[in-house]
C-alpha cells in the first residue's frame, strides 16, 4: 500500500467538507487582515491563522477524540498501522 493509494480516497471524501470549512475562517480573516491590518502585521497574522486552522482541522478530523484516556497505550489505528508497516518496515 502507497501513501498515495491510502491518502487519495480520504482526499476525495473529504475535499468539499474541509474546502466550506477552509472558506468559512480564511474569508473572514483574509478580510480582516487586507482591510484592518497595518502591512508589517499581515504575515505574522496569517502565519497564526494558519497554524490555528491546523489545529482545527486535526481536531475536526480526529472526531474530537481525547487521546489521553489510554493511559499511556498507543493505538493501533489504520494510520498508524499504515505508518508503521511502511516507514518502520523501511528503515
Amino acid at each position: 500500500m502507497t501513501v498515495i493509494s491510502f491518502s487519495l480516497p480520504v482526499l476525495v471524501t473529504n475535499v468539499w467538507e474541509d474546502f466550506a470549512m477552509n472558506a468559512s475562517i480564511f474569508s473572514f480573516t483574509q478580510t480582516f487582515n487586507f482591510g484592518f491590518n497595518p502591512p508589517h502585521l499581515r504575515v505574522p497574522f496569517q502565519c497564526v491563522m494558519g497554524c490555528a486552522w491546523l489545529g482545527i482541522l486535526s481536531f475536526y478530523r480526529s472526531g474530537g477524540k481525547d487521546d489521553s484516556s489510554t493511559d499511556g497505550k498507543v493505538r493501533d489505528s489504520d494510520e498508524a498501522s499504515f505508518v508503521k508497516h511502511t516507514v518502520a518496515g523501511s528503515i
